[in-house]
Order: structure tokens, then sequence, then C-alpha cells
């Protein structure tokens, strides 16, 4: 189950209603049927000269994963997502999708939309390359003008060109043209960074109807909180087991797991015969400086500081739908409070993890 506090904060931000024709758009992106088999990656290796990324690594997934993957930046995970896709090639390994998988990529270059933007396309010349319609299975056709509207670009910014949307637009865009192909297998890199709140909005509300494979690598734990079924954490080229959701029942399970290895450890040593008197100590665990306590507890409560003034300003987006300064305004402090956050989250990671 879904803490609550968290199933609120999602519950305030969809007072964002839409009508039924936007409805049906994401009934329709969300409908193409999976079948048994989705993915089998076996023995992949990747390297960049002597910095080895994963070796020997094993990966499934099974018809309705919903998988969240964690760990510290470097670990290679974007290249792993990279690998999965084909868009990069292992050094060694196999990767077996299922035949009727339709793999949607949502990866942090956006590399098609940048594409586009060296041809000086327009909006909606972008989409209509995509998928210039989709069906829907009562036979209806949803046009990209439409999709587009669902996604919050109005018909005038439809004609814009690609290089004069902002960072988020281009986002945003991007994640449209993904959705356009009815993908059924989900992998999604850093989804919520660049995104703003209505956006996530949206991508949240097809998830929700989403009867596919997602994986979703993220620091976000909110929004993982909200889409995937599992956590699993990437680091040192391995995964660690998968542990159900939320993040804090993960972290619980995690931590008490390393406790019990350390007791385990301890035992042994505590039974262990000593053969030489001159051995030397066995090195310990690295455990957390008082330093670095002071530094996750100062951490803990900036953190919920953010977070409590983040759900803050997204009651506050609501109310200030009809104007336009003040909701810039907020969303403007949005986005600085997720910039922050995100930052945090990077140390809060590795120090809770030597707890």
């Amino acid at each position: 189950t879904k803490q609550k506090a968290r199933k609120q904060r999602i519950e305030d931000l969809q007072q964002i209603k839409y009508d039924k024709g936007e409805d049906r758009v994401l009934m329709s992106l969300a409908s193409r049927r999976l079948g048994k088999r989705v993915l089998e990656a076996q023995g992949l290796s990747k390297a960049y000269g002597d910095l080895q990324l994963f070796k020997d690594l094993n990966f499934e997934l099974a018809p309705g994963d919903r998988i969240g993957i964690i760990g510290p930046n470097g670990a290679g995970k974007s290249t792993l997502l990279d690998v999965l896709t084909g868009y990069t090639e292992p050094d060694a390994g196999i990767v077996k999708w299922g035949e009727t998988v339709h793999l949607g990529y949502y990866d942090q270059l956006s590399r098609s939309l940048k594409a586009a933007m060296a041809k000086n396309m327009r909006v909606i010349e972008f989409i209509n390359a995509e998928a210039p319609l989709v069906r829907t299975a009562e036979g209806d056709r949803i046009e990209a003008a439409q999709m587009l509207e669902w996604f919050l670009f109005t018909r005038p910014q439809q004609q814009a060109r690609l290089q004069s949307l902002s960072g988020g637009e281009r986002r945003r865009l991007y994640l449209l043209s993904i959705l356009v192909h009815q993908p059924n297998v989900l992998l999604l890199d850093e989804p919520t960074n660049d995104l703003d709140i209505q956006t996530l909005t949206v991508l949240e509300s097809f998830l929700d109807v989403f009867k596919g494979c997602v994986v979703v690598v993220s620091h976000d734990r909110y929004f993982l909180d909200r889409t995937v079924d599992f956590l699993a954490t990437f680091d040192n080229g391995r995964f660690s087991a998968r542990y159900p959701a939320p993040y804090s029942a993960y972290k619980e399970k995690i931590t008490s797991e390393k406790q019990q290895a350390e007791a385990d450890q301890q035992k042994r040593e505590a039974s262990a015969p000593s053969t030489n008197n001159n051995q030397q100590p066995v090195a310990k665990s690295q455990k957390l400086s008082y330093m670095e306590k002071r530094e996750l507890a100062k951490l803990n409560t900036r953190l919920a500081e953010l977070e409590s003034e983040k759900e803050s300003l997204q009651g506050q987006v609501n109310a200030a739908a009809s104007d336009y300064v003040k909701l810039q305004e907020i969303m403007g402090r949005v986005t600085a409070v997720d910039t922050e956050i995100e930052e945090m989250l990077e140390r809060w990671l590795e120090l809770s993890e030597k707890e």
C-alpha cells in the first residue's frame, strides 16, 4: 500500500481536470497488448577503457513488472538502458525482447527530438512525423493536434519551431513523441527532470491506466512511490534484490538486512579461534563518522522542509490557475525546490547506505 501522505500529494495535483476526449487519448495511448515474454538479458558487460560499468549482468522483465531503479550517479544505469534498447552495443551478452513488445524509451538525451531540431521542424510537424494519428480500440481516430493539446500545447504553440521551446517544453514534447507509438514497455530515465507539475500529472495519469511493463530510473522517491511496485539498487555493476515499494519500506528493509549481516559477521569473528596472536584485526564495514551523522541529520531536516514547501506550492498551483504572472512565480519556485531536493537526495542516499 502507498503511504497516505504521498497519495494525498497526487490527489491534490489531480484537481486539474481533462475532458472526455482527452481521457480517450490517454486510454488509447496505453492500449497495446503485451504477450507472456517480455525481456531476457544475460551476461551483459560494458566498459569504457578501464571503467567497468557492469560485467556478466542478468536482467529480466515479466508481464506487468513495474520496477524502480535507484543508485549513485555514474553507476551505469543510463548505459544499461541504452544497451537494453540497442542504442549501445554491449561488450558481451545478449538481449532478447518478446515478439509482442513495442518499446518506448524516454532517455535523457531526447535523441529523436534533437534530430528534428536540426531540421528546423515545427511542433506539429514533429509529432505528425512520429504518428499523425492514433486509432482507438473502438476505431476512432485521434489526430496529432488533439494529442498535443492534451500535452498542453495550444493550437498556436503547435506552429512554433522546436528551437524556440523551453527546456521543459521540449521534454514534454519528447515524452508525447514516445507515447504516441503506443508502447507496451516503457523505460523512463530520470523522467521527472525538467517536467513541470502539470506534465507530471499527465504522465502519472497515463501510467495509472498503463497495463504494460515500466522501468524507471530516478532519484525522485515520490514519483517512484507513485508509479512502481518494486525497487532495486544498481551499484558496482550489480542489482540488489527487488523489494516492494514504497521507498520508506524499501529503505527500512535494506537497513535491517545490513544490520543483520553485520551482527552475523561479528558473531563469526567472535567465535572464530585465534591462531595468530599477531593477526591483524579484520577491517570492519565503513560506518558514518560523527560529522557524517550530523550532516545526515541536517539533510533529513532540510529535505522534510523542502518536501513540505513543495506540497504547499503544488496546492497553490490550482488556486493561481487564472493568474499567469503568479503561476509563473510559483512554478519558478517549484523548479528551484525540485533542483535542491534532487541534489540533496544524492548525498542523502550516499550517507544513508552507510548507516
